[in-house]
């Protein structure tokens, strides 16, 4: 038996709830909230050739207690780059000479993590720094 047009929309309208109720759980997930409020640190960068820059220095250590909410703004100067740390999940998208991307996230473990460009090969050629993040 072939659903009528209005069949077809009851069905649309049923699912728009359930497609709700899911956002709404998925906004309670930890780590969701990490990009409400203001960041305890921002760090602003600039991605120049192969090498990450902040206040002259290169690939700079970047360091933040457990528990920050971190900001990492990455002006792009040359070429096509990013910023990314696997073990929180964060990176920039990719930005384009004169682009400017950045990144909120929460430092939610202690350690010490490397942060590095995404490109292929720019990592190898030696665009990659640490991030320490000191127990709070």
């Amino acid at each position: 038996m072939p659903y009528s047009r209005l069949t077809n929309r009851l069905l649309s309208l049923s699912l728009v709830p359930m497609l709700l109720s899911v956002l709404a759980a998925c906004s309670s997930l930890p780590g969701a909230s990490a990009f409400q409020g203001e960041p305890d640190v921002v760090f602003q960068l600039t991605a120049e050739n192969h090498e990450f820059v902040k206040d002259g220095e290169v690939n700079p250590t970047l360091t933040v207690t457990e528990g920050d909410r971190v900001r990492v703004e990455l002006a792009v100067t040359e070429g096509r780059h990013d910023w990314y740390i696997e073990q929180f999940d964060a990176f920039t998208p990719f930005a384009d000479s004169g682009e400017t991307e950045s990144i909120t996230f929460v430092a939610n473990e202690a350690g010490t993590f490397d942060y590095y460009c995404s490109v292929s090969g720019h990592r190898e050629l030696g665009m990659e720094g640490l991030f320490i993040v000191e127990p709070s």
